[in-house]
């Protein structure tokens, strides 16, 4: 006599052959996943470009994860005698474990960008005038903005035309020799500009008499000035390969020094810390320039009464002053840019305070 499989049993191989397929489908589509997250992760590393290091420490976990469960599992993954109870379970864990990585992607995609500067055209007219009988030639713009109480202010920006020349000549001769290292070059450019940018210093200190502004109010007038000019991206390479605009390319060392700066009003972060640095060291403030390798970006540190981030050196709290986005308080400090392990001082005008 013989035996034949039921319509019920012949149903159950059927959808277990369908299972089974599924499963093969899904495991290629974690292994896929598993080799793109290792591609993420490899140059994540190598540029920097994730900083939250949690979501990074997942990625990690679940390529490992999946690269793991593949070796464990690959005699049950290539064979076909699997049970219909296995198979169910087994897609389950893989259909679920593709939904923690779409979170993941997701949460990476949406991770907050540093606010976008300002960027917008800016009048700086350069002027030639006859005083007694000598020439005098200088750039001058009008400078408008809010400092951050909302008060609105405006003032001039001069500087005189060979002062700029001189500017530019000592940038450019800069020698760069092994062992360079940024704040030996910026004391370079400030030290040189600090009596360059006179000019604009004595307005700033004529404002702060008239308006009788207190010490914090005179430097976050200062600090709320340079903020508001329009952000230019400046490379010390050419900028053709970039999308990003307004930029300027091939200047030396990526900046320009403090005089530079208030002839053109283009300039990005390091541009604008140096700046300021020399401003605020000319009124003896306790200021410090940091930079980030891993953010790519430069900002100030100011020690004076405030709240917020703050990174100490010699029992000092000097507080993070972002200089390339309009409206940012002394002590703010983005949060993708917020491991204060990552700063690191570059350059520190000490007083006795």
């Amino acid at each position: 006599m013989f035996l034949t499989h039921s319509p019920v049993l012949k149903f159950k191989e059927i959808i277990r052959n369908y299972l089974q397929l599924l499963y093969h489908l899904l495991v290629g589509a974690m292994l896929i996943i598993a080799v793109l997250l290792t591609l993420v992760i490899i140059l994540s590393v190598a540029f920097d470009s994730i900083t939250n290091r949690p979501i990074l420490v997942l990625m990690i976990g679940l390529a490992a994860a999946i690269f793991v469960y593949v070796w464990s599992n690959r005699e049950k993954i290539y064979g076909h005698k699997n049970s219909f109870r296995f198979l169910l379970f087994e897609i389950f864990k893989l259909v679920f474990a593709i939904l923690f990585f779409c979170v993941i992607a997701l949460s990476v995609k949406k991770a907050p960008k540093p606010s976008k500067p300002r960027i917008v055209d800016e009048s700086v007219t350069l002027y030639t005038d006859s005083i007694d009988g000598e020439v005098e030639k200088y750039y001058l713009s009008t400078q408008n903005w809010r400092d951050f109480s909302r008060k609105p202010h405006t003032l001039p920006f001069k500087i005189n035309f060979d002062n700029v020349e001189l500017s530019t000549r000592n940038r450019s001769n800069y020698k760069v020799t092994f062992g360079f290292k940024w704040g030996d070059f910026y004391q370079q450019l400030s030290g040189n500009d600090q009596v360059l940018i006179n000019e604009l210093a004595e307005t700033f200190y004529s404002y702060q008499q008239q308006e009788k502004l207190s010490r914090v109010e005179f430097a976050e007038l200062m600090i709320s000035a340079i903020q508001d000019i329009p952000y230019n991206l400046i490379l010390s390479r050419g900028c053709d390969s970039l999308d990003i605009k307004p930029c300027y390319g091939n200047i030396k060392l990526g900046l320009y020094a403090p005089a530079e700066f208030i002839s053109h009003l283009r300039g990005d972060c390091d541009t604008r810390t140096v700046l300021l640095f020399t401003l605020l060291s000319r009124f003896n403030y306790d200021i410090a320039i940091l930079n980030s390798q891993a953010y790519k970006h430069s900002i100030l540190g100011i020690h004076i009464p405030a709240t917020g981030k703050f990174k100490s050196i010699n029992n000092k709290r000097y507080y993070f002053v972002e200089t390339t986005t309009r409206g940012c308080p002394i002590g703010y400090l983005h949060p993708e840019w917020s491991d204060i392990k990552k700063w690191d001082f570059e350059l520190l005008f000490n007083t006795k305070s």
